[in-house]
């Protein structure tokens, strides 16, 4: 009687263990039928138009004869989560926003095509993509508020070189984001202060675009930032002393501004810069000899502002990897002394 139970027991945890690879199986078909309809959604909305050169690679390989797993530009395996990377196709036509069904969908890549139109909103609801590439396409309208706002995995959103426009979303919370890139578009509006909440922020460019306000003090919180790109906008008021709490901070771009007041003194602590433009504004003010603690400098540019007295004598010295120096276009007094110590700089080509 007990050997009998024992042999119930055992088929019905066999019974139990097939109901549930069977369901298994069929969610995967399901998910499967779900990621295919958004890929062929995507094929019919942008076509790969290159002439003969890309022979329409994306009609003539995505299609239902092989797995969607195969097709050029789809890369999903066990080891590897999945992406979409399609750059430099001749991509036409617009981005689907059926792409918001790739739920596991870690990577898009869309940059250096051709797609128009606007940012599909959808795109928000990809809560494991880490990886927004859409740089270099002719795309417009604004940018949607969902993308900062809902997508917590992502690492860099890059949306340079298009032709978007309206202010840049307010940043509720990205946890792990490291680049924001969305240079050369038409934007305007303020710079958000909360960016700063997004602490591991490395990289951040929003030059070329037409950003007004000033500069967010708040930005000195950004303790892990190495680029910091907001030139040729129409920012004013001065460059906040928080700067200098950026000690890990090598490209620091604000030129082409309306910037007034002095070059902080506090810019003493960037031992780490190497590229400094703060080229035509109105900064006032002497160049501060704390400045020299940039010892690591190749570009200095401070031309066509208001500064006033004379060059550091050390300068030359104290920078020996200076590659280009510009001054030209200011009030600059005071004797030449500075030039001799320029002798210490074995790869300066361009001095004005």
């Amino acid at each position: 009687m007990a050997f009998l139970f024992a042999c119930n027991k055992c088929l019905l945890f066999l019974v139990v263990l097939l109901l549930h690879a069977s369901a298994a199986i069929a969610a995967a078909a399901l998910d499967n039928s779900t990621d295919l309809a958004s890929l062929l959604a995507f094929k019919a909305a942008s076509t790969s138009g290159g002439g003969a050169a890309s022979d329409n690679i994306i009609a003539a390989n995505w299609t239902t004869d092989v797995p969607f797993g195969t097709w050029v530009g789809v890369r999903c395996s066990l080891q590897y989560p999945p992406r979409v990377v399609l750059d430099s196709f001749s991509l036409q036509g617009t981005i689907s926003p059926h792409l918001s069904n790739l739920s596991f969908l870690s990577s898009l890549d869309l940059r250096n095509n051709s797609l128009s139109g606007t940012i599909p909103d959808t795109l928000g609801r990809l809560p494991r993509l880490a990886t927004l590439r859409l740089s270099l396409n002719p795309l417009s309208g604004p940018i949607p508020p969902s993308i900062f706002n809902n997508m917590s995995s992502l690492v860099s959103i890059i949306l340079s070189f298009n032709n978007l426009s309206g202010s840049l979303p307010t940043l509720v919370f990205l946890s792990h984001i490291e680049i924001i890139s969305v240079g050369h578009n038409l934007l305007t509006g303020l710079i958000p202060a909360d960016l700063a909440r997004c602490s591991t922020l490395q990289e951040i460019y929003l030059g070329e675009n037409k950003l007004t306000g000033s500069v967010p003090s708040s930005l000195g919180n950004l303790s892990e930032l190495v680029n910091l790109s907001l030139g040729n906008n129409q920012l004013t008021g001065a460059v906040p002393t928080s700067i200098g709490n950026l000690t890990k901070l090598w490209y620091l771009y604000l030129a082409f501004n309306h910037l007034k007041g002095e070059i902080p003194k506090e810019m003493e602590n960037l031992v780490n810069l190497q590229e400094l433009h703060l080229d035509v504004n109105g900064i006032v003010g002497s160049i501060p000899i704390s400045l020299c603690n940039a010892s690591k400098m190749t570009v200095l540019d401070v031309s066509t502002n208001n500064l006033t007295g004379p060059v550091p004598a050390t300068l030359g010295k104290s920078m020996p990897f200076l590659q280009w120096l510009r001054m030209a276009g200011n009030a600059l007094s005071g004797g030449l002394d500075f030039i001799a110590s320029l002798a210490n700089c074995r790869d300066l080509n361009y001095l004005k």
